[in-house]
């Protein structure tokens, strides 16, 4: 089980990572970090402090299934007029690099047991610029985090699909096998049938949004709008890219590479909505078709 210390320890180092302001975070409660090392060696810190919300666990056989939501608070000194509006620019700045770049990871807990943990964040809010004890005149940024990790887990962000070396920024993608069967009924079993597999068809089917200056949403586009009869693709699938910028944990599996051709291609419009794609793939045999390029 992830502790809120953990989670408290992971947003400081990830804060801390992305710029010159020195953070402490603590969990549900604790003091400030004194501003100053020595007499004559300044160095402000910003201090937060993450509190528990609603929580939902999950046992299941192969680990643990949970949900956790917190919020963080952060309080910002503004120690003078003239830099309030540099200082919490530069603040917002870091909370927005760390929240667009950890939003999964993979963190350990005090057992040593490894999680996939996912994080969905809001805006970061700012309250009334007012006098603190121990920090002087500051203001407070609150974010809520909503956690939910699994134990052993691999995350949809570690799984990435190629198509002609062009990574697919789905939305979901669906990777299907679906067998053709003969089924036979022997007098010996009581009537009871059974089957046997005589081929299969593998599937890939996915939702992308539809992107002006990205490489395979223009390509889909295309292919929809004018591609070629039984087209020959090359599909690479990675599942289970597990790496993690601030622990290193995890590996990296092997790839998988198909020849794959275009079954159905849907543009989705509507309003003023922001549009998508659905694609369907399916394996082909490599002489089945015309290769691409």
């Amino acid at each position: 089980m992830i502790t809120l210390n953990t989670f408290a320890e992971a947003i400081e180092k990830g804060l801390n990572s992305n710029g010159n302001i020195k953070f402490k975070i603590f969990a549900d409660a604790g003091q400030y970090k004194d501003a100053f090392k020595d007499r004559t060696v300044k160095e402000r810190y910003t201090n937060g402090i993450i509190r528990a919300g609603a929580s939902t666990v999950i046992p299941a056989q192969s680990g643990l299934i949970a949900t956790q939501s917190v919020q963080l608070e952060l309080t910002v000194q503004l120690p003078s007029p003239a830099t309030d509006e540099e200082i919490l620019k530069s603040h917002r700045a870091v909370l927005d690099t760390y929240f667009q770049t950890y939003s999964t990871q993979l963190m350990t807990d005090e057992s040593g047991k490894k999680y996939s943990v996912s994080a969905v964040y809001s805006l970061a809010g700012t309250g009334a610029v007012e006098i603190r004890p121990h920090i002087g005149t500051s203001v407070v940024f609150t974010v809520s985090i909503s956690y939910g990790y699994v134990e052993g887990g691999i995350n949809s962000s570690e799984c990435k699909y190629i198509l002609d070396e062009h990574e697919l920024p789905y939305i979901t993608a669906r990777t299907t096998r679906t067998p053709t069967a003969e089924a036979n009924a022997y007098a010996e079993n009581g009537g009871r049938s059974t089957s046997v597999n005589t081929a299969y068809l593998r599937g890939f089917d996915f939702e992308i949004p539809l992107l002006s200056d990205n490489a395979a949403s223009n390509m889909i586009l295309e292919t929809l709008l004018g591609g070629e009869l039984n087209e020959l693709h090359t599909l690479t699938v990675q599942i289970g890219e597990k790496t993690d910028p601030t622990t290193d944990i995890g590996e990296k599996t092997d790839p998988t590479t198909y020849v794959v051709t275009v079954g159905n291609i849907e543009l989705n419009l509507r309003g003023i909505d922001n549009g998508s794609i659905t694609l369907s793939l399916v394996e082909a045999a490599e002489f089945a078709g015309v290769n691409n390029g």
